[in-house]
C-alpha cells in the first residue's frame, strides 16, 4: 500500500508541476520570442542537480518498501537525505541566482519583453529584471 501511495503522490506532482511550467514557459516564449528549446536550455543547469535530489530518497523508499523494511529507516535513508539536502540547496541556489541571469540576458538580447506583455510588471520589481 505505501508503495502504491508514494507512487502516485510522485506522479501526480510531477504531472501537475510540469503542466504549471509548461504553461507558464510557453506564455514567456511566446512574449519574449525564445524558441521553447531555447526556454529549456537555459532552466538547465539546476535540474540534473534537482532531480537527483527528489529522486534518489525516493528510489531508496521503493526499494525498502518492496523488501518491507520500512520501519526503522536503515542508513541508505539516512544516506540519501544527508547527500539530497545539499544537492537541492546548490540547485536552489543556481535557480534563484544563474538562471534568471541567464533567462534575462538572452530575452535581451533578443529585443526583450513587449510593453504590453503580462511579465512587463515584473520587469520593474525585480533586480534582475531591473539591471
Amino acid at each position: 500500500m505505501a508503495l502504491a501511495y508514494a507512487f502516485t503522490a510522485t506522479l501526480a506532482s510531477v504531472a501537475i508541476q510540469t503542466t504549471g511550467l509548461g504553461f507558464v514557459l510557453a506564455d514567456i516564449s511566446a512574449y519574449s520570442g525564445l524558441s521553447p528549446l531555447e526556454l529549456g536550455l537555459l532552466l538547465l543547469p539546476h535540474a540534473p542537480l534537482e532531480l537527483t535530489a527528489v529522486f534518489l530518497p525516493l528510489a531508496v523508499f521503493l526499494i525498502q518498501a518492496k523488501r518491507k523494511q520500512l520501519h526503522p529507516l536503515n542508513i541508505y535513508s539516512w544516506q540519501s537525505l544527508l547527500l539530497a539536502l545539499p544537492l537541492i540547496m546548490i540547485a536552489a541556489l543556481i535557480e534563484i541566482t544563474v538562471t534568471p541571469m541567464l533567462v534575462t540576458d538572452a530575452i535581451n538580447a533578443n529585443g526583450g519583453l513587449p510593453e504590453d506583455s503580462i511579465y512587463a510588471p515584473w520587469e520593474a520589481l525585480s533586480p534582475v529584471f531591473g539591471r
